[in-house]
């Protein structure tokens, strides 16, 4: 069973608006995932944070401990890390890559560009480059932006003194 299809299993047996709330995506994007398993695109991000919240490892869909509030993916991280182990440990071209991931030299390029779009081809990515894709993921409420993270942290130092 592929993990879209764990994923779909365990959203049906679920109520979607707790799950909508707790993930902090929309029911339309909560029902889109439950059709994950009839061919319907995942988005990625939104994939990972369902996982988190239902406790269903991204990788091989096995249980784990859920992880409230999600933490989001960092595209730009995941990007540079995909690019620099292709390109330095691997020492493959894009077509290589490409190749031996299973995916289309288009798909890996937008993932090279941070343009993480479908659970697939970023599940294709973590396998070779050889890590999960939770390490990707920031901690709740920090945003993309480092300024914007720095003043949340900054904020979060205060209110603890």
């Amino acid at each position: 069973m592929t993990p879209a299809a764990v994923l779909a299993k365990a959203l049906k047996s679920c109520n979607r608006a707790e799950i909508a709330r707790l993930t902090g995506i929309s029911m339309r994007k909560v029902r889109h995932a439950e059709n994950g398993a009839k061919g319907h695109a995942t988005d990625a991000d939104d994939y990972l944070r369902l996982c988190q919240v239902l406790g269903i490892d991204p990788m091989t869909g096995k249980a784990v401990p859920p992880r409230t509030p999600p933490g989001t993916l960092d595209r730009i991280l995941f990007a540079a890390g995909v690019r620099a182990i292709r390109r330095y440990r691997n020492k493959h071209s894009i077509r290589e890559a490409a190749a031996k991931m299973g995916i289309s030299i288009t798909t890996l390029s937008r993932i090279e560009n941070g343009h993480v779009r479908g659970i697939d081809g970023m599940l294709a990515a973590c396998r070779y480059i050889g890590i999960h894709p939770l390490h990707y993921v920031g901690a709740a409420g920090f945003t993309g932006n480092m300024t914007g993270n720095l003043l949340i942290a900054h904020a979060d130092q205060r209110s603890a003194a």
